[in-house]
């Protein structure tokens, strides 16, 4: 498969007013700060180069415009494969979240510090590498509330870096479930590379239907309509004072999210807002 790698250069300031439109087109994002000039970055997208992709990048250069103004330039390329892991092998390192966890890419070196919980991620050709942030924010809300001898759910599991921290932070069982094989297959291998095969089971499914009993926390990093949508069910598969952790909200559809919550039986316990993202954390009363 070719991918369609989207190249913007724009004034290092401005990295935060457009990032999210990178990841509302459903692209990751990295960012290069050149040495020669500071005051300038280049931020770096990729789409898979599918049917769709036109209608996308179309709406990309329109925000951007708006944005940044007219004279704003996206450049577009077609890479396949093997030059797209490239790239990202060279701009993706080891990155911190919260107060204890670290994502460190296998091919770097980190110096682990005392209380570190480091998670190993290979993103494949999967989503969810820890960059995007309300990926970020529903590992800082793990990090917050799973407890040891928890039992986990992780809808859409993508790479299985949520499914991974739920492990490592003390759940004796986590399902992880997503309906792409190939993220099926990159969570599996990143739950190997963490050695938590014996604590994490991934499966092929749709939502929650690959899952088995209740569980103490489920997380859904997805959008928000799919949140909403099931959160009727989630409630019912939380045990009383279990946690619904919720990713993918743009703060447009906060409220939504919200009150689907509020007609589910869950109360909002938290949220941690970045940028034009939140993360919610609902609680089974």
């Amino acid at each position: 498969m070719n991918w369609l790698e989207i190249t913007l250069e724009l004034p290092a300031d401005k990295i935060e007013s457009v990032n999210h439109l990178f990841f509302d087109i459903g692209s990751g994002v990295s960012i290069e700060n050149p040495a020669s000039a500071p005051s300038r970055a280049v931020v770096k997208g990729y789409l898979p180069d599918e049917a769709g992709a036109d209608k996308k990048l179309s709406l990309l250069r329109h925000r951007v415009a708006a944005v940044l103004g007219p004279s704003a330039r996206v450049r577009v390329a077609v890479v396949d494969d093997e030059d797209w892991l490239t790239y990202w092998r060279r701009s993706y390192k080891p990155f911190r979240v919260g107060e204890r966890l670290v994502v460190r890419p296998p091919w770097e070196e980190y110096a682990a510090l005392p209380g570190d919980v480091v998670i190993d991620m290979e993103p494949g050709l999967a989503f969810g590498c820890g960059t995007h942030p309300t990926t970020a924010a529903c590992m800082e809300l793990l990090e917050r509330h799973v407890r040891d001898g928890q039992r986990v759910f992780d809808v859409g599991t993508g790479t299985g870096i949520l499914a991974i921290v739920a492990a490592k932070l003390g759940a004796k069982e986590v399902w992880a479930v997503d309906n792409d094989p190939i993220a099926v297959r990159v969570a599996r291998e990143n739950v190997e590379r963490n050695g938590v095969a014996g604590r994490v089971r991934v499966s092929e499914g749709h939502l929650l239907d690959a899952t088995r009993g209740k569980a103490d926390v489920v997380t859904a990093n997805i959008v928000a309509e799919v949140v909403s949508f099931m959160a009727p069910q989630v409630c019912f598969r939380l045990h009383k004072g279990g946690l619904f952790i919720t990713g993918g909200v743009h703060h447009a559809k906060q409220r939504m999210v919200e009150e689907a919550f509020s007609h589910a039986g869950l109360r909002k316990l938290e949220e941690l807002r970045s940028g034009d993202w939140v993360a919610l954390a609902g609680v089974k009363e």
